[in-house]
């Protein structure tokens, strides 16, 4: 009767354990929610040609460097922006190894460099960064013009609701 009981708890631990072994198993999920540093919660939504028009239209570059005022865009160093459903094509690949991507005029430096490994063209991505200002200090050429984003997340587009409900403000475009 012992024997038997002891089989009986070593069949029902052995069908247990298959049980869990299997429901335990390790898998990749690939729908996993991107991690965005907390701060990048209350960025502010923005497109490419309203930073730059910020930092490079008529009005911004004549009248406010004239009056010896300071260029609009100047106060937006620093600020965290998102970049929506930004489409990614083989240019703004091209530069993916030295650790950033084009978007638009903006140079975005990644965050983690392996997320633009990910990459590929035809996908659709939220860029969320920090606001460098222009490259080059002696800004006048629009055409010449590049803006710098650094830490930048680069998230499936929609992955993420950005900005967070009442966190976002306006940008004036000059």
């Amino acid at each position: 009767m012992a024997l038997k009981g002891c089989s009986l708890a070593a069949t029902v631990s052995l069908v247990i354990s298959a049980i869990l072994g299997g429901g335990c198993k390790g898998s990749t999920r690939e729908n996993l929610v991107p991690y965005v540093p907390p701060a990048y919660l209350e960025c502010t939504e923005i497109t490419t040609y309203e930073l730059a028009f910020s930092y490079w239209s008529p009005y911004s570059m004549r009248i406010f460097e004239a009056e010896g005022r300071a260029i609009p865009g100047e106060a937006y160093i620093g600020e965290v922006f998102v970049i929506k459903n930004y489409p990614i094509t083989s240019y703004v690949l091209k530069e993916g190894k030295r650790g950033y991507i084009w978007v638009d005029m903006i140079k975005c430096f990644a965050l983690n460099s392996r997320d633009l490994l990910r990459l590929k063209a035809g996908t659709f991505v939220d860029v969320v960064g920090v606001n460098k200002g222009p490259e080059a200090k002696d800004y006048l050429e629009f055409s010449e013009g590049v803006l710098v984003f650094v830490d930048c997340a680069i998230l499936p587009a929609g992955a993420i609701k950005l900005p967070t409900e009442g966190s976002s403000y306006g940008v004036p475009v000059y």
